[in-house]
């Protein structure tokens, strides 16, 4: 989101204590970043819990600002965007979750499953059947990096499967714990069935679970209204913030040069 300043400078002068038009970029500049930094910022922030399924802190502390400079009246609240061509997502799902979207881009392991060849271009992830979710609902950050190891799809040089990993397929009489099914026709499943595209894990016994599912996207209905939320934030809290920012810059023009 962004926030913009239009002032009408004759309007403000007259009715204001400024007392010269050069004050009023200034003023404009503290009252917008002091919105976006102490309203909107912490009025996101107390929303995520009510809008999303129990979101992590590392998420709630993810909503960032940027200050707006007399140079340039614009305040920025955001999330942090995808960057898909390193293979790193940060707080993505955010976009589409808030917004709503027909489909979302693809997270870390998603890219590099997709590198590999293994999942399709376009086409995301969901939890399988066999995957243990943490307490925010979600497949903890630990198993991904298993995955990536494991199957030596790391976007960098691969690193040594761990002894851990290694040691758990061997009890098993695998090559390694994960495999990959990609979408298609396949004979993989007991009695030569069909197994659906996944990663999958193996499991004592010859039997095996499915801990990512292929799809090939997932959408979103949109359930934090960004916009129609901020402005209503703004509203209410810009006649406070403006006296606010011409009290300090008043005072700050008052002062000498070189006084504090």
């Amino acid at each position: 989101m962004k926030i913009t300043a239009i002032i009408d400078a004759k309007d403000v002068i007259t009715n204001l204590t400024v007392t010269t038009p050069r004050q009023l970029p200034y003023v404009a500049a503290v009252m917008l970043s002091k919105i976006a930094r102490e309203d909107l910022r912490p009025g996101f922030q107390k929303r995520l819990p009510e809008a999303f399924d129990r979101p992590t802190d590392f998420t709630i502390r993810g909503v960032y600002t940027k200050p707006a400079n007399a140079r340039q009246l614009e305040a920025m609240v955001y999330f942090p965007e995808s960057q898909e061509e390193l293979g790193r997502a940060k707080r993505e799902y955010m976009r589409p979750g808030a917004q709503g979207a027909a489909a979302r881009r693809q997270k870390k392991t998603e890219f590099l499953l997709s590198r590999m060849g293994a999942l399709p271009a376009g086409w995301v992830t969901t939890p399988g059947k066999g995957a243990q979710l943490d307490q925010h609902g979600n497949i903890p950050g630990s198993v991904y990096k298993q995955i990536i190891n494991v199957l030596q799809i790391r976007y960098n040089a691969p690193k040594p499967v761990s002894a851990r990993s290694a040691k758990a397929a061997k009890r098993l009489g695998v090559a390694s714990i994960f495999f990959v099914v990609s979408p298609g026709p396949n004979k993989l499943s007991k009695g030569g069935g069909w197994l659906p595209p996944g990663v999958w894990r193996h499991l004592p016994g010859g039997q095996i679970t499915q801990i990512l599912k292929f799809v090939k996207r997932a959408s979103y209905q949109p359930r934090f209204k960004v916009k129609e939320e901020g402005v209503t934030i703004i509203r209410r809290v810009l006649p406070t913030r403006w006296r606010e920012a011409v009290a300090l810059i008043a005072d700050r023009f008052a002062k000498p040069k070189g006084a504090r």
